[in-house]
C-alpha cells in the first residue's frame, strides 16, 4: 500500500487513542459509585472460566453493548440518510467504475440484542436488519440482515458446551450490519471491507466442548464450518472448515497462559483457489478486578495454496494451441506470522477497546488466499442515564498470496449517539467515513454517510449501536 496517505490517517488514529488515554482518568473520577452486583455480574464466570479476557467460542461477548451484558432488548426505527459511500458494479464506456453522487434516502430498521443468563447457561443474541430506499436513484436501494447467536452451558463441574451461529445477507459494506456477522478477523467474510457494494450471503456454524480436569486447567476441542457467496458480475462462492484444540492454564486469579493449534481448509466452488493452513499459537491473558482485560496470542501459520495462473503464450505457440492465454496450476507454500491482541478497560461510565490481528485468510472479492492485517480502537460512553456516545476507528489491509499480488486497504471511522426521549423512544444519529485504496488499479476513494432518526427500544436504557 502506498505510504503517501498512511501518515495522515495514522496520526488521526494515534491522536484519538491519546485523547482517550488522557481523558480516561477524568472519566473514572467523574463516574458514580458502582452499582451492586447484578445477576449478569454474578454469572460472569460462566463465560470466563478459562480466565479473564479469554473469550470462548460460545456466548462470549455476543449481545453486549459497550462491554456490558444488557438484558435482551427489541428495537425498531426509521431514519433519514445522506450517503456518498455507495459503490456499485456499474462501469462507463471506458471501463471505469461509476460512483453515484451523494444519495438522499430513508431506512427502516429492526433489531434484537442482549444476554440471558440462567443458573448454568448463557445465551447471547444480536440481530440487526435494515431496508434502505434512495429517493434520487432508487436502483441503489436494498437491505441488510445479520444474526449472531451464542450459547454456553456448564453441563457439569468438568464439562462445558459452547455453540455459535452466524448468518446474514448484506449489500452495503458501510452499514452497521456489515461488521456484525463475526468478530473473528481471520474468517473469509468481511462485508464492511468490500471494494464494491454487492449482494453477499454468509453462514457459519461452530461448536466446542471444554473439559476442566481441575479448577485451573481447561482443554477445548472445537470446529466450525462456513459457506460464503457473493454476486459480483458472476456469482462466486466458497466453503471451508476449521478444527482446533487449545489448552489454558490459570497461573493465578488474574493470569492465564495457554497454547492452541488449528487446521483450516478453504475452497472456492469454481476451483479458482484452495488452501490448507496449520496455525500454532501461544496465548497470554491478564485481568484486573473486572476492569482491565488483556488477551494476546502469537504464533505462525504454514499454508499451502493452489491457484490457476493465466500465462500469455509466445505468438508461435498461440497459433499452435489456438489461444493466446492458458491457465496453469500454481502451487505455493508459505509461512507467515499469526497473532492478535485485545485490550479492554472499563470505567464507571465508559469502555475502551483496542484490537489487532495479523495472519492468513481468504478474501472472496479477490477469489484468493490473502495476508491480512487489521487494527481497531473503540470507545463507548454513557454520558447520562439518557445519553450514550460511541466511536470507532479501524484499519484493514489484505494482500493476495500468489502471482496476482493485488492489495486492498481501508481506513474507517464512525461516531454515533442515542438520546432517550422517554417511554422507550430514542433519537439516534451516526456518521461513518472510510478511505479505500487498491494498489494494482490506482483506485482511491474517500466517502462518508450521515444518518438521523428515531428508534423505539424496550427496556429502561438508551438504545446502543455497538
Amino acid at each position: 500500500m502506498h505510504n503517501h496517505w498512511t501518515p495522515y490517517w495514522g496520526k488521526l488514529l494515534l491522536a484519538f487513542g491519546l485523547f482517550i488515554a488522557a481523558s480516561a482518568p477524568l472519566l473514572a473520577q467523574a463516574a458514580p459509585p458502582q452499582n451492586p452486583p447484578t445477576p449478569e455480574d454474578q454469572t460472569e464466570d460462566l463465560v470466563t472460566f478459562r480466565g479473564p479476557g479469554v473469550a470462548g467460542p460460545g456466548a462470549g461477548d455476543i449481545g453486549t453493548r459497550g462491554g456490558q451484558a444488557n438484558s435482551i432488548s427489541v428495537n425498531v426505527g426509521v431514519n433519514g440518510v445522506y450517503d456518498t459511500n455507495v459503490q456499485s458494479l456499474t462501469i462507463d464506456s471506458s471501463g471505469n467504475a461509476v460512483s453515484p453522487n451523494g444519495l438522499w434516502g430513508t431506512g427502516i430498521g429492526a433489531g434484537v440484542y442482549g444476554v440471558h443468563n440462567g443458573r448454568r447457561d448463557r445465551l447471547g443474541v444480536d440481530y440487526s436488519g435494515q431496508f434502505r430506499k434512495y429517493f434520487s436513484q432508487g436502483g441503489y436501494g436494498g437491505s441488510d440482515h445479520a444474526l449472531r447467536l451464542g450459547y454456553t452451558n456448564r453441563l457439569s463441574k468438568t464439562l462445558a458446551l459452547e455453540l455459535q451461529q452466524s448468518l446474514g445477507t448484506t449489500k452495503f459494506g458501510n452499514g452497521t450490519q456489515a461488521n456484525a456477522l463475526s468478530n473473528d478477523p481471520s474468517l473469509p467474510f468481511s462485508a464492511n471491507t468490500s471494494l464494491f457494494d454487492y449482494r453477499a450471503n454468509f453462514v457459519q456454524s461452530g461448536g466446542a466442548l471444554s473439559w476442566l480436569p481441575s479448577a485451573r486447567s481447561s482443554f477445548t476441542f472445537g470446529g466450525q464450518g462456513y459457506y460464503t457467496q457473493n454476486k459480483l458480475t458472476t456469482t462466486s462462492s466458497g466453503y471451508g472448515y476449521i478444527a482446533n484444540v487449545s489448552y489454558q492454564r490459570r497461573m493465578t486469579r488474574r493470569t492465564t497462559v495457554g497454547a492452541s493449534y488449528a487446521y483450516s481448509r478453504y475452497q472456492f466452488a469454481k476451483g479458482a483457489n484452495e488452501s490448507s493452513t496449520q496455525t500454532f499459537h501461544g496465548t497470554f491473558a491478564y485481568g484486573l478486578g473486572g476492569r482491565w482485560s488483556f488477551f494476546a496470542q502469537a504464533g505462525a501459520s504454514h499454508s499451502t495454496v493452489d491457484t490457476l495462473q493465466a500465462i500469455t503464450l509466445d505468438p508461435a505457440l498461440a497459433v499452435f494451441f489456438g489461444t493466446s492465454r492458458i491457465l496453469v496450476p500454481n502451487h505455493q507454500t508459505i509461512y507467515f506470522p499469526d497473532g492478535s491482541l485485545d485490550l479492554r478497560r472499563k470505567f464507571g461510565r465508559s469502555t475502551i477497546g483496542v484490537g489487532y490481528f495479523i495472519g492468513l485468510g481468504v478474501d472472496l472479492q479477490f477469489l484468493a488466499t490473502t495476508r491480512r492485517q487489521t487494527a481497531s480502537v473503540s470507545y463507548a460512553y454513557s454520558a447520562t442515564r439518557r445519553l450514550t456516545l460511541s466511536g470507532e476507528g479501524g484499519y484493514y489491509a489484505s494482500k493476495v498470496v500468489g502471482p496476482a499480488a493485488g492489495r486492498y486497504g481501508q481506513y474507517s471511522g464512525s461516531a454515533a449517539f442515542a438520546y432517550l426521549l422517554g417511554h422507550g423512544m430514542n433519537m439516534v444519529g451516526s456518521y461513518n467515513i472510510r478511505r479505500q485504496q487498491v494498489d494494482v488499479t490506482s483506485y482511491k476513494r474517500d466517502t462518508y454517510s450521515v444518518s438521523l432518526g428515531l428508534t423505539y427500544a424496550t427496556g429502561t436504557l438508551p438504545f446502543r449501536f455497538k
